[in-house]
């Protein structure tokens, strides 16, 4: 009996202490796990977590949001989703209202509103901004730079990686806090009305390009005319003649702005712009008005939107590859040529403004370093099956 009794109470303490256990704030700490050799840290060394405000406690804080994009973007539904997370997270104490392009200012005049004080943040095309500096420019990544895998660590938080560091500092320096939003999934080369196999095959092309794109393009070695428009302009000037080709989007965003109605082929891999940053961006006053536990809500609720706008609109581009075959538009995959001659021009233009400019040169030479020591391992991981046209479900015109 006795023996009964002891079973049963041991079993009754094992229940309470599991139960307790899995209780908030009933757990014991558990031991920092280490390598060997390494010193365990003490509790004095862990970063003290920031603790949830309840709600009706600190001040609360409305801004307004000015965005490059319109409201019938692939790109508006992701912007809603952050303030959604915004306000739950932060337990209504920060509410942003999201504006689409043009509400207060244009598309190119958003960076100045935000560094001035005139709205309070704003989403940003981080290229957009190299006519103030050129360093947006690699920044916001060039032709045949980062990968989205390389950008995710570039700008990640290890102290070893100066990528964020650097960032920091270049947006610091208009009074402005940097927030990677989206890392884009890599865009089409080009939609266009022409067949683009060669690096000739440019010459004489009127060619919606972004910044640095625009710039190669503009090269004796390109020969085409790069010029810079808004996003919402781009239909009407295919449609009209106006430009020959554009780079723009991934082939799912590009779909839903219909450009497949006013162009023919649709051009791969997009060298130009492996990946771009996209941003929210903050006016450092207000940034710096905000408790820590605010700007951590920020902080958690932008960087969320990168990898889930990216799993989704990679996987929303391969689908629309279908429609697009299914439409009658043709897919061209470039020649090897044209992707070293894109970066060749595209780096030999980066060392040129790196010789007359000590702080985009400090930028581009932390990232070539970087790009020497992860590139290789990278593309040590990267499986060569599934090359040549029998690899794909619909036809692509390539180079002999």
């Amino acid at each position: 009996m006795k023996k009964k009794v002891l079973a049963v109470l041991i079993g009754l303490t094992l229940v309470l202490t599991m139960v307790f256990g899995l209780l908030p704030g009933c757990k014991a700490t558990p031991e920092t796990p280490t390598t060997p050799g390494e010193t365990p840290t003490t509790p004095g060394e862990t970063p003290t977590a920031v603790k949830p405000v309840p709600t009706g406690e600190g001040e609360t804080f409305t801004w307004r949001c000015q965005s490059v994009g319109s409201a019938g973007s692939s790109y508006w539904p992701w912007l809603l989703r952050v303030v959604e997370d915004v306000t739950l997270l932060s337990q209504g104490r920060l509410t942003i209202e999201m504006l689409p392009v043009g509400s207060i200012v244009g598309t190119m005049e958003v960076f100045d509103a935000v560094s001035s004080g005139a709205v309070e943040s704003g989403t940003s095309c981080d290229p957009y901004w190299a006519g103030l500096d050129p360093r947006f420019d690699i920044q916001g990544m060039i032709s045949a730079h980062f990968t989205f895998d390389e950008a995710l660590i570039w700008f990640g938080d290890d102290p070893a990686i100066p990528g964020r560091e650097l960032t920091d500092k270049l947006y610091e320096e208009f009074g402005v806090k940097w927030l990677p939003i989206h890392l884009a999934p890599t865009e089409s080369e080009y939609v266009s009305n022409k067949v683009i196999l060669n690096p000739g095959d440019y010459k004489g092309l009127t060619f919606r390009g972004t910044g640095w794109t625009g710039m190669v393009m503009n090269t004796e070695d390109f020969g085409a005319a790069g010029v810079m428009m808004p996003s919402g302009d781009v239909y009407s000037s295919l449609e009209r003649g106006v430009i020959d080709a554009c780079e723009l989007g991934n082939p799912y965003s590009n779909w839903l702005r219909g450009l497949h109605e006013v162009t023919e082929y649709v051009g791969f891999p997009g060298i130009h712009k492996l990946t771009e940053t996209n941003s929210f961006i903050v006016n450092m006053d207000q940034w710096n008005k905000l408790d820590p536990y605010l700007q951590k809500v920020v902080e958690v609720s932008t960087e969320r939107m990168i990898t889930q706008r990216f799993e989704t609109e990679t996987y929303q581009s391969a689908m629309t590859l279908f429609d697009l075959d299914d439409f009658g538009c043709k897919i061209v995959y470039e020649s090897p040529a044209l992707q070293e001659e894109w970066r060749r021009v595209s780096w030999g233009l980066a060392e040129e403004m790196a010789v007359d400019n000590a702080e985009f040169k400090e930028m581009w030479d932390a990232m070539k370093d970087f790009t020497a020591i992860v590139r290789p391992y990278m593309q040590l991981q990267t499986p060569s099956w599934g090359v040549g046209e029998e690899a794909y479900p619909w036809p692509v015109i390539m180079a002999d």
